[in-house]
């Protein structure tokens, strides 16, 4: 599973941004309840969630607000009454749709005892990934849509990227045992000398092509003292461990429930039990685990297989 991890986060590391310069279509917040009130209809959502919903809206408890920082600082909480809410960072865009359907899920999923930590933001990751297609489904432009989504993945993905080496160190410490400084020394070493190559090859083609090379000689990574570098990262690692405890593996989630989510959608073209199924785990998370959700929704080889996601991007 760890292995599938990995690779799972390298490979998402290397999407491209082509529908990243799309412009946003505008999206009023009259639209919205309309349209979430056809994705509940859509997604075969139980009258409970319309009624959740509309007590939410009755007793100010769905807060819209413009961000102040550029970021989206979108949540379900707790606030200062002690009432759970939910906040939906808007910028007059079909992102506040998406945004709305992903807090709206986790709304849901804790009426209950508090589910797992690694499977609190699957429904969710879920269910915006369908809010997406239900958006292409009623007309909204394709790439614009693809390029809403691709920039929610990379905030997933920028949540847990930093634990990348720490996670390549367990997947080798599972298969190998001990980790030894000189094996991650090595490691290193010839990881950086791959990258600087393939920059050169960039190079030398943009060169041919008389395209600016400036950025790209930016990243050759020059007069590296490789074991410093990996002292300095046990370093952090062993500060973060005694300060936060397992809590630095926070983010991990985003990871895993990304890999469950893509994976239900995959599950999802030959198996119409799948909406039924993810409403009833929304509604029990808590009752969950990895192992029990997947043999559940039928994809206990999800960690195993070879992925064929449903295109996003």
């Amino acid at each position: 599973m760890l292995t599938k991890i990995v690779r799972f986060i390298f490979e998402n590391s290397l999407i491209s941004s082509k529908n990243s310069n799309y412009k946003l279509q505008k999206f009023s917040l009259e639209d919205l309840e309309n349209i979430f009130f056809g994705f509940l209809d859509k997604i075969k959502a139980p009258k409970e969630w319309k009624e959740i919903y509309i007590d939410l809206k009755n007793n100010n408890r769905i807060i819209f607000e413009e961000s102040k920082d550029g970021k989206d600082n979108s949540k379900c909480f707790i606030d200062d009454d002690g009432i759970r809410k939910i906040k939906v960072t808007t910028d007059g865009t079909i992102n506040v749709f998406i945004s709305f359907v992903h807090e709206f899920i986790h709304y849901v999923s804790l009426q209950k005892d508090m589910p797992p930590f690694s499977l609190l933001e699957f429904p969710s990751i879920y269910y915006e990934r369908v809010a997406a297609f239900h958006l292409i489904s009623i007309g909204f432009d394709e790439n614009i849509i693809k390029s809403v989504i691709e920039n929610r993945n990379k905030n997933n993905f920028g949540k847990y990227y930093d634990l990348f080496g720490i996670l390549l160190d367990m997947c080798r410490y599972n298969k190998k045992g001990n980790i030894i400084r000189e094996d991650k020394v090595e490691l290193l070493k010839k990881a950086t000398e791959a990258t600087n190559e393939c920059v050169e090859n960039l190079i030398n083609i943009f060169l041919e092509a008389g395209k600016p090379i400036d950025e790209l000689q930016s990243l050759i990574i020059k007069d590296c003292d490789f074991g410093k570098k990996i002292d300095d990262e046990c370093d952090y690692y062993t500060i973060e461990f005694i300060k936060n405890g397992l809590l630095v593996l926070n983010g991990y989630q985003y990871l895993t429930d990304s890999y469950l989510a893509d994976s239900v959608l995959e599950k999802e073209e030959d198996d119409d039990t799948i909406f039924d199924k993810m409403v009833f785990i929304t509604e029990n998370l808590s009752d969950f685990n990895i192992e029990t959700i997947s043999k559940y929704l039928g994809i206990e080889d999800a960690f195993t297989k070879k992925s064929k996601r449903k295109n996003l991007t």
